[in-house]
């Protein structure tokens, strides 16, 4: 799916990328509240040293080597490589550089007069994550020390009902600025949604089995909106007509309601039990950080066209779905193989318990 709206926003699909990630971000609000909740119930308390030793470990060698691949070509074809020269501007991605690994990356992207010059632009997403870690973690964890995960609820819930209402009016008066890229409000989403998960599994487990087909039913016809939708800006590349519809990128949480209330033998997570599936997701950090240079690499850089803010395609479109499917799948491979694999093994020492 993250190759499939990479090509799209190579093409200047960005509401169809932004679209395409929001269930990731919704995954990775849900999964970090997961854990803290976990963490918690068993240990009576959060360690949040450990909590961000594990986070650096899983993230930051990886996004080091990138960012030093990305370094070295852009080496290259200022001292004139072919395919390189023009295509990785060195001064452009030494600030990129900085902006990557101190996590401020939507704050250079907003003020950089050339978009199109960017070659790390999908790292402006990981920032934003982070920026939900350093501010959701410490948080959290207090409210859950002091018993508070309820009031943590309310005004989370608060905070969303607000930005649905603005996105709403953001559809309705075609305005970008409210419709809005990427942001953390989505994580938020996904903390909320393990946050209602707990309440519901503590209630008495036939009232739990009585509700779940409704509740997947719901999340079964969320999830179709949510594929419309996406479905709807990989035709024509306008998704307004269609959001208007839908109601908001927020639909993105009905996948994830629907794979955590469906039973075991439900044909979704039959599916994503498939051994190639999993291999997939543990490469998945992988391919978010090289899709990209793959792809800029295989379309002979970034162009606009001429008055307009479309980016010239200059390959086939084949030669993007093979660049993707091959070279980046590849290179998300060895980033785990011999990045990743040692690091997240390092990380253990860190896990609730192992003290």
């Amino acid at each position: 799916m993250l190759l499939v709206v990479a090509y799209h926003a190579l093409a200047n699909r960005v509401q169809t990328l932004s679209s395409g990630l929001d269930l990731f971000f919704v995954l990775s609000g849900f999964l970090i509240t997961t854990l803290l909740v976990e963490e918690y119930e068993t240990h009576r308390r959060v360690a949040l040293a450990d909590f961000f030793r594990r986070r650096g470990l899983r993230l930051l060698p990886a996004l080091y080597v990138y960012v030093a691949v990305n370094l070295a070509m852009a080496i290259a074809g200022s001292l004139g490589t072919p395919s390189l020269s023009g295509v990785w501007d060195l001064r452009t991605v030494g600030v990129e550089s900085l902006a990557a690994v101190f996590y401020v990356y939507p704050v250079m992207l907003a003020a950089w007069p050339d978009p199109a010059a960017l070659r790390m632009p999908h790292l402006h997403s990981l920032a934003q994550e982070e920026w939900f870690y350093f501010f959701w973690a410490p948080v959290f964890g207090r409210a859950l020390r002091r018993g508070r995960v309820r009031v943590a609820a309310i005004v989370v819930g608060a905070v969303l009902v607000a930005v649905t209402l603005g996105r709403l009016v953001g559809i309705a008066q075609a305005d970008p600025g409210l419709v809005g890229p990427l942001r953390p409000d989505m994580m938020f989403l996904g903390a909320f949604v393990a946050l209602v998960r707990r309440w519901w599994l503590v209630r008495p487990a036939a009232q739990v089995e009585l509700e779940r087909r409704w509740v997947v039913a719901a999340a079964t016809l969320g999830t179709a909106a949510f594929v419309a939708s996406n479905a709807g800006g990989w035709i024509d590349g306008n998704r307004v007509v269609v959001a208007t519809l839908t109601g908001t990128r927020l639909f993105a949480v009905f996948p994830l309601v629907l794979l955590l209330t469906a039973g075991g033998e439900h044909p979704v997570r039959t599916a994503l039990r498939a051994r190639p599936l999993r291999w997939y997701g543990r490469l998945s950090y992988g391919v978010y950080l090289w899709h990209i240079p793959v792809l800029l690499w295989a379309n002979g850089g970034a162009d606009l066209v001429p008055g307009t803010e479309v980016i010239r395609q200059n390959r086939p479109t084949w030669v993007f779905a093979a660049a993707a499917l091959g070279g980046g799948t590849a290179l998300a491979w060895l980033s785990y193989r011999f990045v990743e694999a040692r690091f997240i093994a390092m990380s253990r020492r860190y896990r609730p318990g192992r003290q």
